[in-house]
């Protein structure tokens, strides 16, 4: 088993820190708020590690705020963000204010619960939990709507208020989960990763590689200047939304859908 060390030497160890996923950068600019508001903070972008559960992720030293930061997906937790917080060791953290924060474009189901539930089996409490309404871009069930920008100046409002409230350690009550959400959730989520090999690239794709950078997974290759998609997908989306020229879909339901990423996030604000 590999152990990591997060660490000023190391990662980037400061006297708070947030973990997020982001596919199309709307938990980022979350994340980069609350960050801002609390001062002192590492960011790290949990795709950039495997979330196999086969490391171990140590933090080194006793931050004063541990937070997580992720959209919720089939009502819960997207995959990674759960095998992460799994492979955090975090026994010796006893003080830190822990928080989370779920970004969707409506209900945000279990996610909040599922995550405190990770922290109880490490014997810690999620002290304040918090759900943000973002632009909803589930793009292979509906088309994205033209509103994004208006829907960027509300949620900025929600995550500025959100932001202050960690910022004072303000605690929360944690939503109990639902079991049939649950259900919903296993059932949804387990077949995410198949779901990947429904990705195709249509003529207009360039070979840019922007696919490959983005996906958090490391789900995509190229092979002949054209992406090939494996079955490690967290559903994300990232690839679709993200390509310069909207060449990336999910079988048949997407060429028309419309394209969608934070409007206050850049390409190189994700891959970096």
């Amino acid at each position: 088993m590999k152990i990591l060390k997060i660490n000023r030497e190391g990662l980037v160890m400061e006297k708070n820190i947030i973990f997020y996923f982001s596919g199309t950068g709307n938990s980022l600019r979350v994340a980069n708020i609350i960050a801002q508001k609390i001062g002192d903070c590492g960011i790290i972008n949990i795709a950039k590690y495997s979330g196999s559960g086969k490391d171990k992720f140590v933090l080194d030293g006793i931050p004063a705020r541990i937070g997580f930061v992720f959209p919720c997906y089939a009502f819960g937790l997207p995959n990674m963000m759960t095998q992460f917080i799994k492979s955090l060791e975090l026994s010796s953290i006893r003080s830190a204010y822990f928080f989370a924060v779920a970004t969707c474009g409506g209900g945000a189901g279990n996610c909040l619960g599922q995550v405190q539930e990770l922290l109880s089996s490490k014997r810690l409490d999620l002290t304040y939990g918090a759900v943000i309404k973002m632009f909803a871009n589930c793009i292979t069930l509906y088309k994205m709507a033209d509103t994004a920008w208006e829907r960027a100046i509300e949620s900025d409002k929600e995550a500025q208020k959100v932001a202050g409230e960690i910022a004072d350690l303000k605690g929360t009550g944690i939503p109990k989960q639902k079991g049939i959400l649950n259900l919903a959730y296993k059932f949804m989520s387990n077949s995410f990763t198949a779901r990947g090999k429904n990705y195709r690239a249509s003529d207009a794709c360039i070979g840019c590689g922007n696919c490959v950078k983005i996906c958090p997974a490391n789900n995509i290759t190229l092979q002949n200047d054209k992406p090939q998609f494996g079955d490690k997908c967290e559903q994300c989306m990232a690839c679709i939304q993200w390509c310069p020229m909207q060449a990336i879909n999910y079988k048949s339901k997407t060429q028309n859908s419309g394209r969608y990423h934070h409007p206050n996030i850049s390409y190189e604000d994700m891959v970096k």
